[in-house]
């Protein structure tokens, strides 16, 4: 949310400077909770990995190209 702001009047230049001031809330993270998220997507894309393979495998040897 913006909380201030001002114009500056310059004579010596067509450009206005200008200030503002915000007020921000800032989200933090659990990082115990961040790492056990991130090795649950690890084995699940393992299994996705081992799938995608396996299909590959038996398509080349459907093919006779293995």
């Amino acid at each position: 949310m913006q909380t201030g702001y001002r114009r500056y009047e310059v004579n010596v230049s067509d450009h206005k400077p200008i200030s503002a001031s915000f007020s921000l809330t800032i989200k933090t993270i659990d990082q115990a909770e961040r790492e056990k998220r991130k090795q649950e997507i690890k084995r699940m894309w393992i299994g996705v990995e081992e799938r995608l393979l396996e299909s590959c495998r038996q398509f080349y040897v459907s093919q006779m190209l293995l």
